[in-house]
């Protein structure tokens, strides 16, 4: 049958979409296999791959769009490697296991580096949905038993703000 033309279009789904992807992820996480950028912080380094976070950060996403190199180096000035090995973690695989006493300059941090779901905007979202008051520079956790309160020096925070203006960039 020569010249047969349809105009029938079929949508083809993968049903197992975000589930294959979300084990990728998670697979990827744990090698370092096609990692193309490297984040480096005062105590060590990690690699990583720019579209994962460039997906889960516009920080990160401006970044790789006005530094279009293939390998770049993100270097985090000041940023503990703890904080950022969580906050990749919680990239890849989307949550992540805190320590109480983490807690909040990881939270700052997120916030910094904009990652999507653990930036303020998003905690002070979910805060409002579940009835919790989180206030920065420090969080205070309203319950129906009990009032948990948590802070830091007010110097303490002026420093972690100055440690993330000096976030820049190199390359390899």
């Amino acid at each position: 049958m020569q010249g047969l033309v349809s105009d029938k279009t079929f949508h083809l789904k993968w049903n197992n979409h975000l589930q294959n992807l979300s084990q990728l992820f998670t697979t990827i996480y744990s090698s370092s296999a096609l990692a193309d950028v490297t984040l480096s912080c005062r105590d060590g380094t990690l690699k990583a791959h720019k579209l994962v976070l460039s997906a889960c950060s516009p920080y990160f996403e401006q970044i790789f769009k006005d530094n279009p190199c293939q390998h770049p180096t993100v270097i985090l000035k000041g940023i503990p490697f703890s904080e950022i090995n969580l906050l990749v973690e919680f990239m890849y695989k989307g949550s992540v296991d805190v320590q109480e006493l983490d807690l909040q300059s990881l939270m700052h941090t997120a916030s910094e580096l904009e990652i999507r779901g653990l930036a303020y905007e998003a905690r002070d979202n979910a805060a409002q949905l579940l009835n919790v008051n989180l206030e920065y520079p420090a969080y205070t956790q309203t319950t129906t038993t009990s009032t948990v309160t948590t802070s830091q020096s007010f110097q303490q925070n002026r420093t972690d703000v100055e440690r993330l203006k000096q976030v820049s960039l190199c390359h390899v």
